[in-house]
């Protein structure tokens, strides 16, 4: 699996989100690991924790669309009364004086259908003056179950709703692993080009000396006479040229420690910034055999974006049903039945109940029907363009997930034969140096030679040092785009 994926294979293990911003300082000690990089930018990436929280929102948003549809408990009392005249001797007095009162119990259940079924106790006591009347008070207990339902238009958008919220809250931890994986490989490929460009430093070092060794030779040979003046201006030129390319290396080292430390160190992390950034770990870049079919396949499953373009189009495919829904003319069923009782005891009237003695049934179906042309045919409408673009950003996103795919793939090949050439060179001109340094010490060669030899080896140790990073954060790249670069790290509390 290579360097990188060793080195990572145990990051954060258990740590949780919370704590990743809590820990300090940074590092254990002043030479880092691959791991305590990641740690570090994932802890301390400001960018990254208010994205992360997009997670949090949609979960809250999911949990408020169930909500919805949840079991209710609702109390209704009230009372009346009505005092007039009458005009009929049969009303039982000259003034009617009539209260009643009510204390209903309903338990109501939402359903996603959009239709609701409830079961309702109602209490009422009616009190009067009239003479005429046989049972006063009169107890009326009833128990109702009702049920409704839209059998067309607005059927069953409680259950996209809810669908909806869920893609979102699927959608929110798809950016969240992309945005870390992008994050990680930032990270990753920022400590290796450290460790490139520091072992670019430590070669034109070791030229360095190697040259200036030479230099002192050649000097002391044409005090003896054995050497001409040429062949010292040469080997003084040749130290000129290496001390030039160490400043500039010294420079990219400087530059590759800053962008380190602007991804690994908390913003207030003064002291950081003044101390030299020494990474722990070695290059090692041993790819495996690649099947490009299978990593194709792989990506196609794993990849964040192109799973998130394809649950876009599921949203939009429920945004689209509930604007159909819309466009259907209204058809709404209702249906109660229950029983009821009458005495001038409440506990006499409740315990009836059961008897079943008198009982009510009701159904009905309520249509509507638009006249003109509603306003739900033109959201329909902009839903299924809608749709349709959605479909078309995931072909797209399709075709370059392939094209990055070949592209990376091919790196990582041509990578690998880069590493095995540039070592073979390496080895080449370091047989090449010596030999010629033997015929210098007999004679039987120039200062120039040497020199240029010494410049081919120089250049190969550097190209092979290059070509060992690249191929490393070649296959970075490919796990990116794979969507597998997080795989064996235990970054679940991240990514919950």
């Amino acid at each position: 699996m290579g360097a990188f994926h060793s080195a990572t294979v145990r990051v954060l293990g258990g740590i949780g989100l919370a704590s990743f911003f809590a820990l300090q300082p940074a590092f254990a000690s002043p030479a880092f690991t691959l791991e305590e990089a990641i740690a570090g930018a994932i802890r301390n990436n400001p960018d990254f924790a208010a994205d992360s929280l997009d997670c949090e929102l949609a979960k809250i948003e999911l949990k408020r669309a169930q909500d919805r549809y949840g079991l209710v408990l609702s109390l209704d009392s009230g009372i009346n009364q009505s005092v007039r005249p009458t005009s009929s001797s049969l009303s039982g007095g000259t003034r009617l004086d009539e209260i009643s009162d009510n204390l209903d119990l309903a338990l109501k259940q939402s359903l996603v259908s959009n239709g609701e079924i409830g079961l309702t106790f109602a209490n009422g006591l009616a009190t009067t003056n009239s003479t005429f009347t046989t049972i006063n008070p009169a107890y009326t207990p009833k128990l109702t179950l009702s049920y409704s339902q839209p059998l067309l238009r607005d059927a069953w958008t409680g259950a996209l709703l809810v669908r909806k919220a869920d893609l979102a809250s699927q959608l929110a931890r798809l950016t969240t692993r992309d945005k870390l994986m992008k994050l990680v490989a930032d990270t990753s490929c920022a400590y290796w080009d450290l460790i490139s460009v520091r072992e670019a430093q430590a070669l034109l070092e070791r030229s360095l000396v190697t040259s200036r060794a030479l230099l002192q030779a050649n000097m002391a040979k044409e005090a003896s006479g054995f050497l001409a003046k040429i062949d010292v201006v040469q080997a003084r030129a040749s130290v000129a040229a290496t001390e030039a390319d160490l400043l500039d290396a010294e420079r990219q080292v400087l530059n590759s420690e800053d962008r380190l430390r602007r991804l690994i160190l908390p913003a207030d992390a003064s002291a950081g910034w003044l101390e030299d950034l020494i990474p722990a770990d070695k290059p090692d870049f041993r790819p495996k055999k690649l099947d490009f079919p299978s990593v194709r396949k792989v990506a196609l499953e794993r990849r964040p974006d192109y799973r998130a373009a394809l649950l876009e189009i599921e949203s939009r495919r429920c945004e689209a049903d509930e604007a159909k829904s819309g466009t259907l003319p209204g058809l709404n069923l209702k249906v109660s039945s229950g029983v009821t009782q009458l005495s001038d005891r409440y506990a006499k009237a409740v315990g009836d109940l059961g008897a079943l003695q008198n009982y009510f049934v009701s159904a009905g179906v309520s249509l509507e029907l638009p006249v003109s042309r509603p306003s739900q045919r033109d959201a329909y409408e902009k839903s299924l363009l809608a749709l349709a673009q959605s479909e078309l950003r995931a072909s797209a996103a399709e075709r370059q997930l392939f094209n990055d795919l070949r592209k990376a793939f091919r790196n990582v090949e041509i990578g690998a034969k880069r590493m095995e050439a540039a070592q073979v060179a390496k080895d080449l001109a370091r047989q090449q140096l010596e030999a010629e340094m033997d015929k210098l010490n007999l004679g039987l060669s120039t200062n120039f030679q040497v020199i240029t030899y010494q410049k081919s080896l120089d250049e190969t140790s550097l190209k092979a040092n290059n070509s060992l990073v690249d191929g490393i954060k070649a296959e970075i790249e490919l796990k990116r785009l794979e969507g597998t670069l997080l795989d064996g790290m235990n970054l679940s509390e991240v990514l919950k």
